[in-house]
């Protein structure tokens, strides 16, 4: 999990009573800013919001995504939009590429639709 589901300083747990006192913002809608649980009750509440094993909540696009990762040296288009670190790691500087030049196209030009789709899928 990248983040719990609530704080741990929101929760107070009471073993003589077996009891969580959770604390939150006030609630003009509910009234109150505390609330009592039985412990079986308050683990039945916080489990519902834990995702069951296996599931991916976290994607990665771009530069990250598994596709890319490891090959950002033999793909052009990829390396130049990398972060400093990697330039870093690799004792390299991106601002002394400048790229090839591109002139913007005339009116009287027309691009063939699969050249539109390979910029489209390189960028």
């Amino acid at each position: 999990m990248a983040r719990p589901p609530i704080s741990l300083k929101k929760i107070r747990y009471e073993p003589f009573k077996g009891r969580v006192l959770f604390h939150t913002a006030y609630s003009e809608y509910f009234k109150e800013n505390v609330h009592l649980f039985d412990a079986p009750d308050f683990l039945a509440e916080l489990m519902q919001h834990v995702p069951p094993k296996g599931l991916q909540l976290i994607r990665r696009y771009g530069l990250y995504s598994s596709r890319t990762k490891g090959r950002w040296e033999e793909l052009e288009h990829v390396w130049r939009r990398a972060p400093a670190g990697w330039w870093q790691m690799h004792g390299q500087s991106n601002e002394a590429e400048d790229g090839p030049g591109f002139e913007p196209l005339s009116d009287a030009v027309e691009v063939d639709s699969t050249e539109y789709k390979q910029a489209w899928a390189r960028g």
